[in-house]
């Protein structure tokens, strides 16, 4: 019962919040810091009293990115990587102290990204494909925990007779 709110980070350039509750005292929270050039997680194991900072990479700059938690060890991320736009993975086994297996998913455009995982096993990434228009919205399965990856088109249609489709970013 928190009575006032909880600081997660004290970094003034924090940006783009996503969390997951594991149960009534374990939180992990993924988000940039300073300002947008570095990928962390914080995680708190006592109900937001005490977090702990790790950092996931100085070099992801990420400009769309989502966090999957299977149990308190393991995590996994995914990302539009900054400088390739390719949707791209990586994972913690740890509890997010140390951050492995990078791998880019595809080698299409993307603009968006977010991530499911069923267990250690199965992950599951959906992204916008911006390669060429019309823009296409991709799932790529991982059964083997992002090791490899098998991608297929969950909506390509074009858009009706006298629409424009838009760029989706506000």
């Amino acid at each position: 019962n928190w009575s006032v709110p909880a600081t997660v980070s004290s970094d003034f350039g924090a940006l783009k919040p996503k969390i997951k509750v594991l149960d009534a005292n374990t939180f992990v929270i993924l988000y940039h810091s300073n300002g947008g050039t570095t990928l962390k997680v914080a995680k708190t194991t006592n109900g937001g009293t005490s977090w702990t900072d790790y950092t996931i990479s100085t070099t992801a700059a990420a400009s769309a990115f989502g966090l999957a938690v299977v149990s308190s060890s393991i995590f996994y991320v995914g990302y539009n990587k900054s400088g390739t736009s390719r949707p791209t993975f990586i994972k913690s086994t740890d509890g997010g102290a140390n951050w492995t297996g990078e791998v880019s998913i595809n080698t299409l455009t993307t603009d968006g990204v977010s991530i499911a995982a069923k267990d250690s096993s199965n992950v599951y990434v959906i992204f916008r494909d911006i390669t060429a228009s019309p823009y296409s919205f991709k799932i790529a399965k991982s059964t083997n925990g992002g090791a490899a990856w098998a991608t297929t088109t969950v909506d390509d249609a074009a858009p009706p007779t006298g629409a424009t489709r838009g760029t989706g970013k506000n």
